[in-house]
């Protein structure tokens, strides 16, 4: 595993022993990000179901001005920290170890004003790579853009099993582009605007 491109590109990553984590594949990495454009205008990219924080670190090297990670599992917290530490990226992250529908849901009072002045968080960038078989993680979708945690624009990316069905609407966000690559699925979402 490794950063595809980016200020960062070709730099190794520690993977987490065993099969509790699936990381996702460079090359469905470097296809994800090629379908976003290749490089990222700043902001904030929030990479849940995190694990060795891959996505949120592609981000990153790819333009992302800041990235929250969420995971709970300690083995994979453990990979992602060293991970942030080695590569220099600890400044521009934060890491809560928590379950995501709880994450969300504190995610203000976790990082207040988000670094800016009287702003709250709002993500550009987010990523979605939860369990294969975990029900209703796309619907976590919904519960982002109902607590105000993401700008109008906002693209999502959900990785799930090909066989998974993903609604094209949920909430604001409207299913733009689908593509598969083996038993992997990427689905991506815009944050449509409520003017």
């Amino acid at each position: 595993m490794r950063v595809v491109a980016g200020e960062l590109g070709g730099r190794p990553l520690a993977g987490v022993p065993g099969r509790g984590t699936r990381p996702t594949a460079d090359r469905v990495k470097e296809a994800m990000f090629s379908i976003l454009g290749g490089s990222l205008d700043g902001g904030w990219a929030l990479d849940a179901f995190a694990g060795t924080g891959a996505l949120g670190i592609e981000a990153l090297s790819r333009g992302a001005e800041r990235a929250v990670f969420i995971e709970k599992s300690p083995a994979a917290l453990r990979v992602l920290r060293g991970n942030l530490k080695r590569l220099g990226l600890d400044a521009r992250c934060r890491v809560l170890p928590m379950d995501v529908r709880v994450a969300l849901h504190r995610l203000n009072a976790l990082l207040p004003a988000g670094g800016v002045s009287g702003q709250a968080i709002a993500f550009r960038w987010v990523f979605f790579d939860p369990p294969y078989k975990m029900a209703g993680a796309v619907d976590l979708l919904g519960e982002l853009d109902r607590l105000g945690l993401v700008e109008a624009g906002a693209v999502a990316v959900v990785e799930t099993s090909a066989q998974t069905v993903v609604p094209d609407k949920i909430g604001m966000w409207h299913h733009w582009k689908r593509s598969t690559y083996g038993d992997t699925a990427l689905t991506f979402y815009r944050k449509e605007s409520t003017e």
